[in-house]
């Protein structure tokens, strides 16, 4: 058949007459349908399905992807089934308008075509089988079984989404099963990057397995030392949990310690590896894991907040918890862990905080928060009313302020703002907030102006200081 004849059939069929393909609907049909159905009422009822579906799609949506690729030349030379892969793409717009029902029906028809399908039943199937996972577990572990062994897709990956679904289903026996089940490949062949980061994935989550286990046996020795404090008897189990939460311990560890050398961004895996260096008192080794996923995850501001956690459960100095905190807000300047830092540069040199302030209040998740307004007011406050501010801290403060003015006072300094947090620390807010205005923007401030009609008399007074203790310096 020439390629206008290869069109003018292909339009055929999506304009519903399927006349062309009547056996591949037969086929369709009886597979969807069961091959005991009469064949004429199978042709019939499945080409009226298929034409439905086709019309519900185009009346759903002109712009759609099918209607798209109705038209698109290449595809329609495509040496490939006329049905499967406009099957699929009917499949991906019912799947993300969680029409499931039609897509149950799809998947169905897909089946029968498996070459260059397999990818789209194991997601589109499994995800199907998720929705209700209490009563799929048995379909879905008899997907994972038969997909597992085909060649169009990766067995260990299909391996490990199934330890994932175990894992979120509370099934950790059924988890630490079908991970082990995995054959080993011996020799030293060569390893391709996807298949490194899976193989890593797999240890990473073999170690998982096995700390769930020591976490589940310490809750169970803790819930009975709870009983035995009431005099309840004792659980005859209970003198082997104390062994059984060591032998898990060091069988997490052995999996965990294999990702320390690689790279990657293990942080499910490195939090639960140092709990448990910790549990068995290996501190100067945890340390050095967490420094080395540093070294190798700068970027990563849960690599730095992993560290300070560990250096402050164990006795850092001040110094250096300033030291880690400045990185972590290097990192991200508007992390919580920034009013810690703020907090603990005010005790040594109080205006040091400002810079890092005026980064934290940039961000609208803080615009309402009373701590860094209070500590930003009383800074600004004590550096430029209550005594004469140094040559280096005018310049700080005018370099913060300079790349601000221009939007600061429409982002926090309207008189839309006032009154903004309705709970009792709401005026609050809106005095320290005044407080910054007052030095920053200066006395006109529609802010400050609706501000002072609802503050109590000592808060008045007060901001009338400041704003006559302005005049006395200039900030452009």
């Amino acid at each position: 058949m020439d390629s206008d004849g290869q069109k003018n059939e292909n339009k055929s069929i999506f304009s519903g007459g399927l006349s062309c393909q009547e056996l591949k609907v037969k086929e369709l049909a009886t597979f969807l349908l069961g091959p005991s159905v009469d064949n004429s009422d199978v042709h019939d009822g499945v080409v009226q399905w298929f034409s439905e579906l086709v019309e519900s799609m185009k009346e759903s949506n002109e712009n759609s992807l099918y209607q798209q690729y109705r038209d698109d030349g290449k595809f329609l030379d495509a040496e490939k089934s006329l049905i499967v892969p406009r099957l699929l793409l009917i499949l991906r717009e019912c799947a993300l308008s969680h029409r499931w029902t039609e897509v149950l029906k799809i998947l169905h028809a897909v089946v029968r075509e498996p070459n260059g399908t397999f990818f789209a039943l194991w997601k589109v199937g499994l995800h199907l089988l998720y929705l209700e996972p209490d009563g799929n577990s048995a379909l879905i572990s008899q997907l994972v079984n038969q997909l597992k062994y085909l060649n169009e897709l990766k067995y260990k990956d299909i391996v490990l989404e199934y330890v994932f679904y175990l894992l979120d289903t509370g099934d950790k026996q059924e988890a630490k099963q079908a991970i082990q089940n995995i054959p080993r490949l011996h020799g030293n062949k060569p390893v391709q990057k996807r298949k490194q980061y899976i193989e890593m994935l797999l240890i990473g989550y073999t170690g998982l397995i096995w700390y769930v286990e020591w976490l589940d046996n310490r809750y169970k020795l803790e819930a009975q030392d709870r009983l035995n404090a009431q005099g309840i008897a004792s659980d005859p189990m209970s003198s082997n949990r104390e062994f059984l939460m060591k032998m898990c311990a060091q069988r997490a560890i052995y999996h965990f310690s294999k990702l320390e050398r690689e790279p990657g961004v293990w942080d499910i895996f490195i939090t639960k590896h140092v709990q448990l260096l910790e549990y068995i008192e290996e501190l100067e080794q945890a340390q050095r894991i967490l420094k080395t996923y540093v070294e190798k995850n700068p970027e990563n501001p849960n690599a730095h907040k992993y560290l300070y956690f560990f250096r402050v459960r164990n006795g850092a100095n001040a110094e250096e918890e300033i030291r880690l905190l400045k990185t972590i807000a290097d990192c991200v300047d508007s992390d919580p862990l920034v009013l810690r830092l703020c907090s603990l540069l005010q005790k040594d040199s109080q205006f040091s905080a400002v810079p890092y302030l005026f980064k934290l209040l940039d961000y609208p998740c803080w615009q309402l928060e009373l701590s860094p307004w209070k500590m930003l007011a009383d800074t600004l406050q004590s550096t430029f009313i209550n005594r004469m501010a140094s040559d280096e801290e005018m310049e700080i403060i005018r370099e913060c302020w300079k790349v601000r003015q221009s939007w600061w006072p429409v982002f926090h300094f309207t008189s839309h703002h006032v009154g903004l947090k309705c709970d009792p620390n709401g005026s609050e807010l809106d005095f320290h907030k005044a407080v910054v205005a007052s030095i920053m923007c200066g006395e006109d401030n529609h802010f400050i102006i609706e501000t002072l009609k609802k503050l109590d008399s000592e808060h008045v007074q007060e901001l009338y200081r400041i704003q006559a203790k302005k005049k006395t310096f200039n900030l452009t």
